[in-house]
């Protein structure tokens, strides 16, 4: 049943990738994957994913639990950065969007991207983030199932410029959820 109360409100709230079960997701025709990076699936500035997390998808993928991945990361700024999520997107197999400075997520644009590179529709499609206003809220906007989960570690210094993981909490608190 589609959650339509709150726009910032996660359809699910899990403590990790590890924890989301894929084939129920797929069972109910979500099997394309829309994936956060940084404290998501890899520390911030880590170019590597957690191998657990690593694990997990690959097995689902493998199952055919889970059709297509489009890694959708805001990098801001620096082909650094975007080369980081290039390998990681390789690593997966998968397909990845950069958001820059003047088109990051919440904006709908990355998400249509990620969406057209896989051929996807909102309804077959899931976002996994680990932030509520940027990758809850901006998925949400276009119909697409949400889940949210913990952060692996510290925020980057871009989000402590302009801290949401007080008011997450809160917002957490008073949507009454608790990481399944």
């Amino acid at each position: 049943m589609e959650n339509k109360t709150h726009p910032l409100k996660p359809h699910l709230y899990h403590s990790g990738v590890p924890d989301i079960d894929f084939q129920l997701l797929a069972e109910q025709g979500r099997k394309n994957i829309l994936l956060d990076v940084d404290n998501t699936i890899a520390l911030v500035g880590s170019n590597i994913i957690e191998p657990e997390i690593l694990e997990h998808l690959k097995k689902n993928m493998g199952r055919g639990f889970i059709e297509k991945i489009c890694l959708v990361s805001n990098t801001m700024v620096g082909k650094k950065r975007c080369n980081r999520v290039r390998k990681m997107a390789e690593t997966l197999g998968s397909d990845y969007v950069c958001a820059g400075l003047f088109c990051p997520k919440p904006i709908s644009k990355p998400f249509k991207s990620a969406m057209k590179k896989i051929d996807a529709q909102p309804s077959s499609c899931v976002m996994i983030g680990d932030q509520i206003f940027t990758d809850i809220f901006g998925a949400k906007r276009l119909g697409i199932f949400t889940i949210l989960v913990k952060p692996l570690g510290s925020d980057s210094l871009a989000s402590n410029i302009f801290p949401r993981r007080g008011l997450e909490k809160y917002l957490l608190k008073i949507f009454g959820l608790r990481e399944n």
